[in-house]
């Protein structure tokens, strides 16, 4: 018998600002109608400071996930932060 490797991912959005205030008034900004789906994206996401987001994915990987699929808001910005202070943390 043949063993299959599953890989086990997780979508989240990521949202990083300087402060963890800063980043959920930034969504409370982005989903102003829809408070149930900011609780929901907060706790499934990646929303925070670097340090926070970077706790948050160490989390994650203590958990047996394989891989990390980020819904980012805005893409740039985002990404150029999560390369220059979140990788550094990991």
């Amino acid at each position: 018998m043949r063993l299959q490797m599953i890989l086990v991912k997780l979508p989240g959005l990521l949202l990083i600002e300087k402060t963890d205030e800063m980043a959920e008034e930034k969504l409370r900004r982005l989903l102003p109608e829809n408070k149930n789906l900011r609780k929901i994206k907060k706790k499934t996401g990646y929303v925070g400071s670097p340090e926070t987001v970077a706790s948050k994915i160490l989390e994650k990987n203590e958990t047996g996930i394989d891989y990390i699929i980020f819904q980012c808001a805005p893409t740039v910005s985002t990404l150029e932060t999560f390369g220059a202070e979140v990788l550094p943390l990991l």
